[in-house]
């Protein structure tokens, strides 16, 4: 799931709050002026996953990767010559666009979770980092269905 497909957007790279500084009914306007060349554009970095099934997903902020319910999720987290099984409710492939919204709030959430508690939870190996095109991660579902 190499994050490797860049496009162009109407908004900024990242932008902690409103994604875009127009609203919905400014596009008639705004759209034709961006696809003529005469509205400048951002080139952003998107996220990509690549399904065993051909399918591919691409998201300008982030992706979950989990089962399609409340269960846990388990898999193989491949990285580089690091491999970890792993079980959890799914994992978030961040943006930088998408690094001021749920990622931001999940590292807000270990925090305050270790502090609340006083002691560190269990930890994988595995639990953050940086991938993309020369570097991709490769999950691996260990479930028998919806996984």
């Amino acid at each position: 799931m190499p994050l490797c497909k860049t496009s162009a957007i109407l908004g900024p790279w990242r932008w902690d709050g409103v994604l875009l500084p127009f609203q919905p009914a400014d596009l008639p306007k705004i759209l034709p002026e961006a696809l003529g060349g005469r509205r400048p554009v951002q080139r952003v970095t998107m996220a990509k996953a690549s399904l065993n099934t051909g399918e591919v997903l691409y998201a300008v902020d982030a992706l979950l990767i989990g089962p399609r319910s409340h269960v846990s999720a388990r898999y193989t987290l491949e990285l580089g010559a690091r491999r970890e099984r792993q079980s959890s409710s799914g994992i978030i492939v961040s943006t930088g666009m998408g690094s001021t919204g749920w990622l931001k709030s999940l590292y807000a959430g270990w925090a305050g979770a270790a502090q609340s508690f006083g002691v560190e939870p269990p930890r994988a190996a595995l639990e953050a980092g940086h991938i993309g095109a020369d570097a991709p991660a490769v999950v691996t579902s260990e479930m028998a269905e919806h996984g």
